[in-house]
């Protein structure tokens, strides 16, 4: 990286544009990822709607919800290093169906 220290897009504004801007950037960027990754639990129980095994209602909802948002608050607390061993994890679970389904596939070719 050309800008070796942690911080992503703060560091690089100020850099740029100095400390005030880095700390609106900041603060905006801390307002705007509170709500967005609030969505996503919320997101994936409603997902969840379409296999009958898993609907949930209530209080079982508010919980697999808020329990998806301790188990990403607690990685981000743990550091950037385990964040970033968590995300490539992700990024494997993610891509394995894809894979799965192209090996399946390749018999029909």
């Amino acid at each position: 990286s050309m800008i070796p220290e942690a911080g992503g897009c703060v560091v690089w504004v100020h850099r740029a544009l100095g400390p005030f801007w880095a700390q609106q950037n900041a603060m905006w960027n801390l307002v705007s990822n509170t709500f967005d990754n609030a969505l996503y639990p919320v997101m994936f129980v409603d997902y969840l709607v379409y296999f009958p095994a898993f609907r949930l209602e209530g209080l079982p909802r508010w919980l697999v919800s808020v329990s998806m948002l301790l188990v990403v608050t607690l990685l981000n607390i743990q550091g950037v290093d385990v964040v970033a061993n968590a995300s490539n994890v992700f990024a494997l679970l993610v891509i394995s169906p894809f894979a799965g389904l192209v090996v399946a596939g390749l018999p029909q070719l």
